[in-house]
């Protein structure tokens, strides 16, 4: 059996934290307990709902006797007025402000199996499986990032949206070693520059991908014996890319730290700039290490994550008094196959802010269940 769906949809959607009137939060000052409101937001009345117009086509499917069912999507998702923040004229008295500027189109396609591999009196197996691709695309932005600090997503304001890239493209400086002093170098229209002397032109950069994943799905399956059963389910996202946290002023030396620069000749072994006593220098200097090209990575990954086994007590064995029961046996975050040759979680990794955030521990769940 084939059925054919098509469907066209415009949605709305608004961010209950900002309004078209002038904004502020109200708050204490810590020496004085005076109270104040910091202003946050200006007023405008322009302001808008983001937009999304959904074109949807789709085929569900049921053949072998219904062994085999699933469906197929393809589907066309146009976001305009799109929220963001934008920069502003300081004389304004705002450097930047949340405001519509941008319009995006989303196209994609989604397939989903469900199969009944095999099936006897005591056995039966079913597979699951689902397969997503999707790739967005900028097609209109009021208030275009003109410099290396937006486009690497360094800077707030202009720059959160490129036109012609996807909304979470990666940008990265072209990384060209150490100099004989232990600090960074960069590639410059095709000649080694110091870090100091880099001009800053993103025609230089290196574009490098994006940093969500536009392929990605789950596979899951359950196979039943008798009174025993276990299931798996499993995740992964591919096509995309992260950037390595380095060690930096902010968050604090790494293990890369271990390999730094420390003397004259070093540059010929290492990457890893010197660590110097002037916060300042170092503040400024350590972007170009940060966000070189050199720390880029495959975010690609598959995850086991949960693997089930249960037993159900046959009936004969409870008398009449319990109706059912099932002992349950569950483990969580089970394992996890990362692309990236030092087996990074790209899921610990914060975006923009390239630094580590907590990885779910493995979890192990005992459970009975009991009907009466």
């Amino acid at each position: 059996m084939l059925l054919l769906r098509a469907t066209y949809g415009l949605g709305g959607n608004v961010n209950k934290s900002f309004y078209p009137v002038l904004m502020g939060q109200y708050s204490l000052d810590y020496w004085t307990g005076v109270s104040y409101v910091r202003l946050t937001n200006p007023a405008n009345k322009n302001l808008k709902w983001e937009t999304t117009k959904t074109l949807n086509f789709g085929l569900d499917y049921r053949v072998l006797n219904n062994k085999l069912t699933g469906s197929i999507d393809v589907y066309r998702r146009k976001g305009v007025d799109l929220l963001g923040r934008v920069s502003l004229d300081p004389t304004n008295g705002f450097s930047s402000a949340t405001a519509n500027f941008a319009s995006l189109i989303n196209k994609g396609v989604e397939f989903t199996i469900k199969s009944t591999v095999l099936k006897t009196k005591n056995i039966e197996w079913d597979l699951g499986l689902n397969i997503s691709y999707n790739n967005n695309n900028v097609i209109k932005v009021d208030d275009q990032g003109t410099t290396n600090d937006q486009y690497l997503q360094r800077a707030p304001g202009a720059g959160s949206a490129i036109e012609g890239k996807p909304l979470s493209r990666l940008y990265a400086y072209k990384y060209a070693g150490l100099d004989t002093d232990g600090q960074p170098m960069l590639w410059e229209k095709g000649v080694k520059v110091k870090w100091s002397d880099y001009s800053k032109n993103i025609k230089d950069l290196v574009y490098e991908g994006e940093e969500i994943a536009p392929w990605y799905g789950g596979i899951n399956t359950t196979f039943n014996y008798k009174q025993f059963s276990i299931s798996a389910l499993a995740s992964y996202e591919f096509g995309h890319k992260f950037r390595m946290p380095t060690s930096n002023p902010i968050y604090g030396p790494y293990s890369d730290a271990a390999k730094r620069w420390r003397k004259a000749g070093d540059e010929k072994t290492t990457n890893v700039p010197l660590i110097t006593d002037d916060w300042y220098t170092g503040y400024q200097m350590m972007p170009y290490y940060q966000y070189a090209d050199i720390h880029v990575r495959n975010a690609a990954y598959i995850k086991l994550n949960e693997l089930t086994l249960n037993y159900s007590m046959p009936k004969r064995a409870m008398g009449t008094f319990v109706k059912s029961l099932i002992f349950n046996f569950q483990v969580r975050n089970v394992y996890q196959l990362n692309a990236n040759k030092e087996n990074i979680n790209p899921q610990t990794v914060l975006l923009i802010q390239g630094n580590y955030t907590f990885s779910e521990p493995r979890s192990y769940i005992i459970g009975i269940k009991a009907n009466f």
